[in-house]
């Protein structure tokens, strides 16, 4: 039952007079409430919360009413699911949390007064407790007085008692049931909308080109900035992953949208941005590795899952040790210079008239043309692999997929919707059976190098360099399986009906302000 004000006293006073009664006053305890920065446990799910009280730490999993779903003993702080101990909790956790982080939203510190209601033998036939709770939680510099609530049990055997008891409560005291969600009340514990990862920039197909690229590369500014915190914080890999595909898409924008700009700007800022996406990648493939991690112990025998340890914590070392590097480097001038520079020239009116040839054209023609152009070029090459042809073959088609994909999603608004949504989902099967390829590739060899390190630095038995060759080996049989299927990938790609698809959208036309 939820309390208004300081109606706790008055509920207990009250109650000590209408009933013989017994007070317990019960420990000062600590609750951490946790969810990911998206907030997977929000809603339905609940929310987690570590608690110490009189010396014991408890894992609780709590409904939105407060109710203990699942308890786990545990001293540990929650961080991702598999640090759990296995079993029933950490099996109902991992499918809603997945790989992300657990991060602390709230903490609260607070006291209960526990009072019993007696018969005339000293039997206790209900028990209420009283929770008085502040907290200090996300985005607040002061603590926070939480409304009281009033917990209401019976005992088994007493069932008329307790509803004269709750007959009291309501009518001669004006509580009404009800959930409050008690500690949670007052805590920032609800569902935070999800981040889209397709990118939508409004354009219009009739646009100068250099005001549509200042347009595309401020949407990207924003979404660096908007992910710079947690990756300087290392509150959670998305971050990281979202600031580093900002990165890259900027790169990506100066490189195929290119000509809009003075050449001396755009390779000026293709290089800060190079230097600053390689900032970023020691980092963000340990923690691709890490979060990995389950799957490459499940790719093993359970007996030898233990002598992947070793591995875990040659990750997590590495780890720490790129991510304050990568912390320095965001906390450097030339990062400062760098996106105060970027954003100053964006802020500047386009020239009303251009020296550039490009930079006047409106934004469907200019795309359409860039894009045409990189579509030849990856059906030209596609073509040509057979079963013999190397690995840098299909890298190459790779890398060219990844700069059709950017110039499509970022002009996406100025073409038929239904059609160039089509046309880079098929575009994104190829890809992923590409980056699949190379993911394969790289991992084995990382694991390699890796193995070869730990052994060197004595910090792997024989037994993990032995599971580690194996994994190794399972990644090689991946690869190939994902070369085989590129025939399949790519002939969807260049189906009949996806080349008239592609006429459809990017074929030349007259736009407004340009002859043919």
């Amino acid at each position: 039952m939820p309390l208004a004000g300081e109606d706790g006293e008055r509920v207990l006073a009250a109650l000590k007079t209408a009933f013989r009664t017994c007070i317990d006053e019960t420990p000062v305890r600590r609750r951490v409430f946790y969810d990911t920065f998206d907030r997977r446990l929000a809603g339905d799910s609940g929310v987690l919360c570590a608690t110490e009280a009189a010396g014991q730490s408890d894992l609780l999993w709590l409904s939105q009413t407060g109710a203990v779903l699942r308890r786990l003993r545990t001293e540990r702080e929650p961080g991702f699911t598999w640090d759990l101990p296995e079993g029933p909790f950490r099996d109902a956790l991992e499918p809603i949390v997945e790989m992300r982080r657990l991060l602390p939203l709230a903490e609260v510190h607070g006291d209960a007064v526990a009072l019993r209601v007696l018969d005339s033998k000293d039997k206790t036939v209900a028990r209420l407790t009283l929770e008085r709770w502040t907290a200090r939680h996300e985005g607040t510099a002061s603590p926070v007085r939480l409304p009281e609530h009033l917990r209401v049990s019976a005992v088994r055997g007493y069932e008329k008692r307790f509803r004269r008891l709750l007959q009291f409560l309501e009518q001669e005291l004006g509580l009404k049931r009800g959930s409050s969600g008690g500690p949670l009340a007052g805590l920032p514990l609800e569902a935070r909308p999800r981040v889209s990862s397709k990118l939508w920039i409004p354009l219009e197909p009739g646009l100068r080109s250099d005001e549509a690229v200042k347009r595309i590369h401020r949407v990207l500014l924003d979404a660096m900035l908007r992910n710079e915190d947690g990756t300087r914080l290392d509150l959670d890999s998305e971050f990281l992953h979202d600031f580093r595909v900002a990165i890259r898409r900027t790169r990506g924008a100066l490189s195929q949208l290119r000509g809009v700009f003075p050449s001396a700007v755009e390779e000026h800022f293709k290089g800060e941005f190079r230097w600053l996406g390689g900032c970023t990648g020691p980092t963000r493939d340990l923690d691709v590795y890490l979060l990995k991690l389950p799957s490459y112990e499940a790719a093993v025998a359970r007996a030898a899952r233990p002598h992947l340890a070793p591995l875990r914590e040659h990750l997590v070392a590495c780890q720490r040790t790129a991510q304050a590097e990568l912390a320095a480097a965001l906390d450097s001038d030339r990062y400062r210079r760098l996106i105060e520079a970027w954003a100053r020239f964006l802020d500047q009116p386009v020239p009303r008239r251009s020296m550039l040839p490009d930079a006047g054209r409106p934004i469907r023609a200019f795309a359409a043309e860039r894009i045409l152009r990189v579509h030849r070029k990856i059906v030209k090459q596609g073509r040509r692999i057979t079963d013999a042809s190397p690995a840098d073959d299909l890298h190459d088609v790779r890398l060219r997929c990844k700069k059709l994909r950017y110039l499509m999603e970022f002009t996406r608004a100025v073409f038929d919707r239904k059609d160039i949504d089509t046309q880079i989902k098929t575009l994104k099967r190829l890809q992923e059976n590409l980056g699949d390829f190379n993911d394969l590739e790289v991992q084995a060899a990382s694991l390699g190098t890796m193995a070869e390190d730990m052994a060197r630095a004595g910090r792997a038995p024989v037994e993990t360099i032995m599971t580690m060759g194996r994994l190794t080996e399972t990644f090689e049989r991946g690869q190939q399986e994902e070369r085989r299927r590129f025939a399949t990938r790519f002939a969807e790609f260049d189906a009949p009906e996806c080349r008239a698809r592609v006429r459809r959208l990017f074929a030349p036309r007259n736009e407004p302000g340009e002859t043919q």
